[in-house]
């Protein structure tokens, strides 16, 4: 096992107090008009999923304590593979003024799956992240609440044809804002919610596909099934910035030991019988 490590050395010089100091007015002077900049198109990868943060967490949107109940509609329980539904995230509070939503679709593996796509009109912006490799709904415009206190946003969701572990989750951030301007005096409510999942094809349909190996991942360490685990080669592992963290020619030990990975977001790659299989797996 070879993990890629180096020591990082960091040069000093006569300006750097200078720099900490422009650093520091920038920094301050960017987020007084976060929200005003964030009311249409926020930055991804802000849903609280796993190796995500949220906008309160960011330093961003805090201090607020607004109440609010998100929900998202026209999904059933049981989705099918293959099947597109036309969804609606509606935010609703009695207190906040203004609101924004961002999220994604994630399966047991915690890989972005399904096709989120928009509709016309409905000032909904989907995106994907480079980093973290997810695809995202979040909204155009911030929308202020109505009298009855609701806003929402559509968009359209077609389920993948088949997904790990029969089931996806989409986690989702809803931002309530005194809509004055400034990020202080906002808050998210960070949620979740998870749906089984049935598939249209067979399962001997789907030969070769990487949901044929139920790599698992429990403990701080992967699982190979013991069918496959002797014709695993070329195991590399990725950071959610794309950084190789590990990488060998073939499996040595199964299950195979991640601990000394730091927490976050990972992609699992390797080959069997040449096919090239992919996982994304969230260590703490």
């Amino acid at each position: 096992m070879e993990f890629l490590e180096g020591p990082f050395n960091f040069g000093q010089n006569k300006f750097t107090m200078s720099l900490r100091l422009i650093t520091a007015i920038a920094i301050l002077s960017s987020c007084s008009g976060l929200f005003l900049q964030y009311s249409s198109n926020p930055p991804t990868g802000h849903t609280g999923a796993p190796g995500e943060p949220t906008c309160a967490r960011s330093g961003c949107h805090e201090g607020g304590s607004f109440t609010g109940n998100p929900e998202i509609a026209g999904l059933p329980d049981t989705l099918i593979g293959g099947q597109e539904y036309e969804v609606r995230f509606i935010s609703r509070s009695g207190s906040a003024l203004r609101t924004g939503f961002q999220l994604t679709v994630l399966d047991d593996g915690f890989s972005s799956v399904g096709t989120l796509s928009e509709i016309p009109f409905e000032k909904v912006d989907i995106i994907r992240d480079d980093i973290t490799r997810r695809t995202y709904a979040r909204h155009a415009s911030a929308l202020f609440y109505d009298a009855k206190g609701e806003a929402s946003w559509k968009f359209k969701f077609k389920a993948p044809a088949s997904v790990y572990n029969d089931s996806l989750t989409i986690y989702f951030a809803c931002m309530l804002a005194n809509a004055n301007g400034d990020p202080s005096g906002d808050n998210p409510i960070v949620s979740k919610k998870t749906y089984r999942f049935k598939s249209t094809v067979n399962d001997e349909k789907i030969s070769g596909s990487s949901f044929e190996i139920a790599l698992k991942y429990e403990g701080g360490t992967l699982v190979f099934p013991d069918d496959v685990s002797s014709r695993v080669r070329r195991i590399q592992i990725a950071n959610a910035t794309g950084n190789i963290v590990y990488s060998n020619m073939g499996l040595n030990v199964n299950p195979f030991p991640l601990k000394s990975l730091l927490p976050g977001l990972y992609y699992v790659s390797f080959h069997v019988d040449g096919r090239l299989y992919q996982r994304a797996i969230y260590h703490q």
